[in-house]
């Protein structure tokens, strides 16, 4: 139960999750795996910038402790 909004993305995008978390992450990789953003999440709402980020489709995996969800993200 982890939402991605708004995607398409132009400036930024936020997670949001319902799971209660002590150590969490994102981690956006382009189509040839490699890492374009990581980044520490600290709250049950966060807004990830993707400014610099060049246009396209990327992978957003998110870590909540050991659990991962990933899911597609475009970046506009």
């Amino acid at each position: 139960n982890i939402t991605l909004y708004p995607n398409p993305a132009h400036h930024n995008f936020t997670i949001k999750t319902n799971t209660p978390f002590n150590t969490g992450r994102v981690t956006l990789t382009d189509v040839t795996g490699r890492i374009v953003k990581s980044q520490k999440l600290n709250t049950n709402i966060e807004t990830i910038s993707v400014e610099g980020i060049a246009p396209g489709i990327y992978m957003a995996d998110v870590w909540l402790d050991d659990k991962r969800s990933t899911q597609k993200i475009v970046i506009e």
